[in-house]
């Protein structure tokens, strides 16, 4: 459920770069709140195998964009700098697969929680989950969309770039910049007016 609310508010800052982006977490944040949700009640075996196949193809993708690049979209093939807003939702979806993974190792019933103590876990749940959220969400509604330093510069990475071409504008030839050693020779063409027709040396 942590993971899902940052990518809640991770999602209208991938909209405005790729809808399609966009979609992608909010399908994300979607799926992993519901099924957190969900896991209470039910918590059975196809649930959480649906939790460990969605999860690891969010971790997937996620590796591909940071290694590689996206194959496709405005950023294809530009991989993505790491950040501390996916690194966290990383590490929650790595425990989900590991806890999830776990719960399926066949092991003997040594008994259960009673109430109290159920309750008591799941109040630490939502600690853990407002401590881990918190700070996700604040770094995803930070998010700026880097891309690595071998990125060329005229290509359209959703950034401003500085070029140098207006430095040519403001540069000046040679000729405009020279000149005359004698100050009093300047004054005097200066002054100096011709008659129609006449050709000065």
């Amino acid at each position: 459920m942590a993971a899902g609310v940052v990518h809640v508010f991770a999602t209208p800052a991938h909209w405005g770069e790729w809808p399609l982006a966009g979609a992608f977490f909010a399908a994300s944040a979607g799926f992993q709140l519901l099924w957190g949700v969900l896991s209470f009640p039910i918590g059975n075996v196809f649930l959480r195998v649906a939790g460990i196949l969605a999860n690891l193809g969010i971790l997937g993708l996620w590796g591909v964009s940071r290694v590689w690049g996206v194959p496709f979209g405005p950023h294809a093939g530009v991989p993505e700098a790491f950040g501390a807003a996916d690194l966290i939702t990383a590490a929650l979806e790595v425990a989900i697969v590991v806890g999830l993974l776990w719960s399926l190792l066949p092991r003997e019933s040594h008994g259960v929680l009673s109430v109290g103590g159920y309750r008591a876990v799941v109040v630490l749940a939502f600690v853990a989950l407002g401590a881990i959220a918190v700070p996700g969400s604040t770094a995803a509604l930070e998010h700026s969309h880097s891309h690595d330093p071998g990125t060329a510069d005229h290509e359209d990475d959703g950034h401003d770039h500085e070029h140098g071409t207006d430095e040519n504008m403001d540069m000046e030839s040679p000729a405009d910049t020279e000149v005359s050693a004698d100050p009093e020779q300047t004054a005097e063409e200066e002054d100096h007016t011709h008659a129609p027709g006449e050709e000065h040396d």
